[in-house]
């Protein structure tokens, strides 16, 4: 019996936002890890990557040559790009049985438009943030803009739904959120969860040490990290740790990861807080489960997130946490961490107070995290792939 051949776009991977490339990567690394007797896994992309990975599984490369040199030779390689990715796939229908396309960026979009069913088509959503929240909650300052996207992003799922065999859904929140938003038949929605890389882990005290010694951190301190968005409510975050120093004269800095824009950072000065928080810019990923393990405490306040792996990353090194009780959160912790109102400043900062001061909850926290966390492997949700894609055969197209 021939094999099930499944071509995976591997583009996200080389070079998408850094949470999906992260995903994908993990996801390739562990279905090939896994292997499966009855499924041969083909990856699909249009650069040249140097990427060890592609050396472990089936590569099928399409070279795609983009030259941007003033608007005019943009839109003609948004054509030449369409026309390529329409080509792709006629190919793609001769070499595999089912294509998986692990993140819907724009790159996708308009050819899939066109998708003719001759192999099956299964698609991960990671979440729809702009259907759920208002438009200030992203792009900020750009409302206009991100209404247009909402749109867009609305239009395309409407035209894309016939077209997909499958989406598969990070979270049961998300799921229930992708079939109310875009009107999509729950049946046609499988949620399989992301893994906790295994890098997330007590670290020890040496190799703790030297990355507080290259960030300069030499102090106790509440850590976050976020890419910025208004969603991920750094601000409140900001303003809750302003009044835990304010009221209850606290020792712990506040340490921010990943870019964040200049508004947080008018924030921090307009609060007189210069000194007491933080900037660490850019966290590479093998720094960051070290800063995890030195945290006192880990606050992931955001008003939405489709999954909202740092939850669990954190708990896995150790790190108690605080995170929203609304949409995905309160499921992905599963009861081992605090949940507040992010809405409410006074709410979070009592929080960050209660755990700081109690040592009982905190231990408790910190077992019961580390718990949860072990619950969440790649291979699992590699597992669950490879059944997704042997199941979605057995139905007609």
């Amino acid at each position: 019996m021939r094999k099930i051949h499944v071509g995976i776009f591997t583009d996200s991977m080389d070079r998408g936002p850094i949470s999906v490339r992260n995903y994908t990567k993990n996801l390739i690394k562990s279905l090939i890890q896994v292997g499966d007797p009855d499924v041969e896994i083909f990856l699909i992309h249009k650069q040249k990557s140097d990427d060890p990975l592609y050396k472990k599984a089936n590569e099928l490369l399409f070279p795609f040559s983009a030259r941007k040199t003033h608007i005019l030779s943009s839109v003609m390689t948004q054509l030449r790009e369409f026309y390529h990715n329409c080509s792709i796939q006629s190919k793609l229908s001769k070499l595999v049985d089912v294509i998986h396309i692990p993140h819907t960026g724009a790159v996708f979009a308009p050819p899939l438009c066109f998708y003719r069913k001759q192999t099956k088509l299964i698609v991960t959503l990671h979440g729809v943030s702009p259907l759920l929240l208002p438009p200030k909650s992203f792009y900020e300052g750009f409302a206009l803009l991100s209404r247009i996207s909402t749109l867009m992003q609305c239009l395309k799922w409407k035209i894309l739904r016939h077209k997909i065999d499958l989406i598969l859904a990070v979270s049961e929140s998300e799921k229930q959120n992708i079939s109310q938003k875009l009107g999509i038949p729950r049946d046609k929605i499988k949620v399989i969860y992301p893994g906790v890389a295994d890098d997330f882990k007590l670290n020890n005290d040496e190799e703790v040490k030297k990355v507080l010694e290259k960030y300069g951190i030499d102090f106790p301190f509440i850590f976050h990290i976020s890419a910025y968005q208004p969603r991920k409510n750094v601000i409140r975050l900001i303003k809750a740790f302003h009044r835990l120093k304010i009221e209850k004269k606290v020792e712990h800095k506040l340490v921010i990861g990943g870019n964040q824009s200049e508004s947080v950072r008018e924030a921090v000065k307009n609060l007189n807080m210069e000194k007491e928080v933080t900037f660490l810019g850019f966290v590479d990923d093998r720094d960051l489960p070290k800063l995890y393990t030195a945290a006192d405490l880990f606050v992931f306040p955001s008003l939405h997130e489709g999954f909202g792996l740092p939850i669990l990353e954190a708990m896995a090194c150790g790190a108690p946490v605080i995170t929203s009780n609304v949409f995905c959160m309160p499921e992905v912790a599963g009861g081992a961490a605090v949940l507040v109102n992010p809405y409410d400043v006074n709410e979070i900062a009592r929080a960050m107070y209660n755990v700081l001061t109690n040592d009982e909850l905190r231990k408790e926290m910190i077992k019961r995290g580390m718990r949860r966390a072990k619950q969440f492997s790649w291979r699992k949700c590699a597992e669950e792939h490879l059944k997704a894609y042997k199941d979605i055969l057995h139905e007609p197209l």
